[in-house]
């Protein structure tokens, strides 16, 4: 069921593929940690988090954009739904 070959798997695999998830984890990883560490911040300029953020904090913001980044937009659309 979780396994690669799971239906688990195959379900989030068109929303989890490496460009999308390494392009949120690129944009959080510290600049000149490596190749393409860009220091939280997005391609776009947007920072992710602050320089004087502490480290749980930068962290949890971290997380929060991979996580935003990757999942579905069906569950943006419903929230946006029942909202109003």
């Amino acid at each position: 069921m979780l396994g690669p070959d799971g239906p688990v798997r195959k379900l989030i695999d068109p929303f989890v593929s490496e460009s999308i998830a390494l392009e949120k984890t690129f944009d959080v990883i510290p600049a000149g940690t490596l190749v393409a560490g860009r220091g939280g911040v997005t391609k776009t300029g947007a920072r992710v988090y602050s320089e004087t953020d502490d480290g749980p904090t930068a962290f949890m913001k971290s997380l929060a954009h991979i996580f935003k980044g990757v999942r579905p937009t069906a569950i943006d659309t419903t929230e946006k739904i029942v909202k109003g």
